[in-house]
């Protein structure tokens, strides 16, 4: 009988190590398949940082190969580890929806709950793509209402940091109406607010620098964009907060083995 779980497939970047020993040799991605219940499952290639003898990949050959794994795999969805998409010259895309619910549901602590959203900083598309921004921005507003919906009944107070308070009233209305939840609205984060052990921060902007002395004491920090430069920030400066990552979450799970299987996929590389 055919499966009819959808496939999720995450490439992981594996730093130094090559995809050929020689030339001739065929290239084999090591891939874990991780369990995910009944309607998923998920794939998590392992591709070589070089493709032979410590010589980058061609980034042509990579993006085909890459892009012949997903067809064969007939993926639903995929996700690329962010130094990955970064050797490919990709624009980093959000992780799928059922892998940012499963870190969301990570985190027990939901009291005092930061989204930090967009700034005006941070906008990439200029006067000509304003509809290219309200695109991205209502679809992080959906991302968000979608993750939230099972946790907003526990949030007490719920703040939003940005300097665009207007590309978000349509979600705090809703959060109020339905939850009776008023949103707070801030520039930045510059002082502690929030609670002790019982602080949430969504992280949905990308190249933000954590405000670590402005964080309360064992707080959650979610990182949609798993970027490794806030997670170092946080790690050297507040070992006390908790950071979650999608990354993080698929890298622990694949090292524990837990409900996997390991195999080798064929890849047909073309022979210099």
């Amino acid at each position: 009988m055919e499966s009819d779980k959808k496939t999720i497939v995450y490439f992981h970047l594996e730093k130094g190590q090559n995809a050929k020993k020689h030339f001739w040799n065929t290239f084999r991605m090591p891939c874990v398949n991780i369990d995910m219940g009944e309607e998923y499952e998920l794939l998590f290639y392992k591709v070589p940082e070089f493709y032979g003898g410590g010589q980058p990949w061609d980034k042509q050959r990579l993006f085909e190969t890459l892009s012949a794994q997903l067809e064969q795999t007939e993926a639903w969805d995929y996700y690329l580890q962010p130094e990955l998409s970064v050797l490919l010259e990709m624009k980093e895309k959000l992780p799928p929806e059922i892998l940012l619910h499963m870190v969301v549901k990570q985190n027990l602590c939901w009291e005092y709950l930061f989204l930090i959203g967009w700034n005006a900083a941070d906008d990439e598309f200029g006067e000509e793509g304003s509809f290219q921004r309200m695109d991205a921005m209502e679809e992080q507003r959906r991302i968000f209402a979608v993750l939230l919906q099972k946790y907003l009944p526990r949030i007490n107070h719920f703040t939003v940091v940005t300097d665009r308070p207007e590309m978000y009233m349509d979600f705090t209305d809703y959060v109020y109406e339905e939850y009776g939840i008023p949103a707070a609205y801030v520039n930045k984060l510059e002082k502690r607010l929030g609670k002790n052990k019982k602080t949430v921060i969504l992280d949905g902007r990308p190249r933000y620098v954590p405000p670590y002395a402005a964080i309360p004491e064992e707080a959650s920090y979610i990182d949609f964009w798993s970027e490794n430069e806030k997670r170092k920030v946080l790690e050297k400066k507040r070992k006390d907060i908790r950071y979650l990552s999608t990354v993080k979450f698929l890298d622990t799970l694949a090292k524990n083995g837990y409900n996997t299987r390991v195999n080798q996929t064929h890849t047909h590389a073309e022979k210099k």
